[in-house]
């Protein structure tokens, strides 16, 4: 189609009307719904979002104009909600598949919770049905929670291309940044200026910040947006939360020791170098011979193998926890690590004390136990293994459970931390002497 200036023009008369539309019953989005320019792309077979423009085929507005104004919007609207849940700010490792088809059904379900007309009733009710499937496993629809039921539960090939095609609205090419597009020089706005790929610089913290006013407005007067605010809340902070930083946290337990190596940050060599010229040879200062370094030597690692904690989950969290202990500047040369595998007694404890062990374990690493949780026997075995000198100078415990368990009364006399696998919203209970850090599955998988 050869795209002309009143082509153009008609397409953008009709975006903006839409647009328009969309401000006056969701003016809580004001701001998202006006952050787009639009810009017709001859390489966009529907609609597309960058952050920065919204690129659409003039063959396509025309086509869902004719099923109505509110198809237009719909499209519109799933794309806007796509940034202000930052679906698009991923790891370019994701399976990109399936957090494709996550962040459309995500969307999706909550476009439909607004009361926006798409004049596609019979579209609304499969999605419904489809999405409320998806709930009564998650819990909650949000992009994060539904790429984790894709993993966790078994979905046919025709089931996804089923669920693609009733979810799908734009494309998400413009979302991963090797995408070559081979547009021509100069085309787009002055507005969009890209960092590497489709996506535009610096638009991550723009929707960040936009995300961030959204849930402030909402969760101020949440009383008169009711149950749409509501979900609209939870896939934002889903977003918005800190992300875990798994190796500051670990370090905690780290205790300072001194160990024999150059201190540079306190050698000067001005007068070192000086000593040499002055004195032929002879320096004026010898550097120092010890620095002070956060180290792990003695750890206990208490893995609950009880029937709510996966297999699949245990390993990704103790390969993430083993490849931060084995930082050169944390992990010491002799080392003292006991992986205690527990459900409401322990089932085995695997001793390591070099790296080839720690290698052997996770390489086969074999659970057992799958009963209740009692966490209790974990620290009693610890304060025995404390009396018979096996533990000398323990750095700290860490219970990797789903938080359902009977805890000690008395505090310990080491640094304890509880990791949580998130299975809803309400956080477990945990003693104020231990230290908890709550994750999904999909935190786990992302560890740093």
């Amino acid at each position: 189609m050869d795209v002309t200036d009143k082509t153009r023009k008609l397409c953008e008369e009709i975006l903006n009307m839409c647009r328009a539309n969309l401000f006056i019953k969701l003016r809580y989005l004001d701001i998202a719904i006006f952050n787009f320019e639009f810009l017709c792309d001859e390489f966009t077979d529907t609609v597309a979002g960058d952050g920065v423009n919204y690129h659409y085929s003039p063959e396509y507005i025309f086509a869902s104009y004719k099923k109505g104004r509110g198809k237009v919007a719909a499209d519109y609207l799933h794309c806007v909600l796509h940034f202000v849940f930052k679906h698009p700010f991923v790891s370019p490792s994701i399976d990109r598949r399936l957090w494709n088809l996550s962040c459309d059904i995500a969307s999706e379900t909550i476009a439909a919770s607004m009361g926006i007309d798409d004049n596609e009733p019979e579209r609304r009710e499969e999605e419904r049905a489809a999405s409320e499937k998806i709930r009564s496993v998650t819990g909650l629809i949000t992009a994060e929670k539904v790429y984790d039921y894709f993993h966790t539960t078994p979905v046919t090939e025709d089931e996804l291309i089923s669920l693609e095609d009733l979810f799908t609205r734009d494309s998400h090419e413009l979302w991963y940044p090797e995408e070559d597009r081979s547009k021509s020089e100069g085309s787009g706005s002055e507005k969009n200026e890209t960092g590497g790929g489709g996506m535009p610089s610096l638009t991550e913290q723009e929707w960040e910040d936009i995300s961030r006013r959204i849930q402030i407005d909402l969760e101020s007067d949440s009383d008169k947006y009711g149950d749409t605010a509501g979900g609209i809340v939870q896939n934002i902070e889903e977003v918005t939360r800190d992300k875990v930083d798994y190796s500051s946290f670990l370090k905690k337990f780290a205790r300072r020791r001194e160990r024999m190596k150059i201190n540079e940050d306190e050698f000067d060599y001005i007068f070192y170098s000086y000593g040499l010229q002055l004195y032929q040879n002879m320096p004026l200062i010898e550097p120092l011979e010890y620095k002070e370094i956060d180290q792990i030597s003695e750890f206990v690692i208490a893995i609950d193998t009880s029937g709510s904690c996966h297999g699949k989950t245990v390993q990704q969290f103790l390969n993430k926890t083993y490849s931060i202990l084995m930082d050169t500047e944390s992990f010491f040369t002799k080392v003292n690590i006991h992986i205690i595998q527990c459900d409401a007694a322990v089932q085995n404890d695997y001793k390591i004390t070099s790296r080839k062990e720690f290698d052997d374990y996770i390489r086969d690493m074999p659970l057992s136990g799958f009963g209740g949780t009692d966490f209790r026997p974990v620290f009693e075995y610890t304060d025995r293994m404390i009396e018979n000198k096996e533990l000398k100078r323990l750095n700290g415990l860490i219970y990797f459970t789903d938080g359902r368990g009977r805890f000690p009364q008395k505090a310990p006399a080491y640094p304890v931390a509880f990791i949580f696998v998130e299975e809803n919203k309400k956080k477990p209970e945990v003693p104020p002497w231990a230290m908890q850090l709550v994750l999904t599955e999909g935190d786990i998988a992302n560890l740093r």
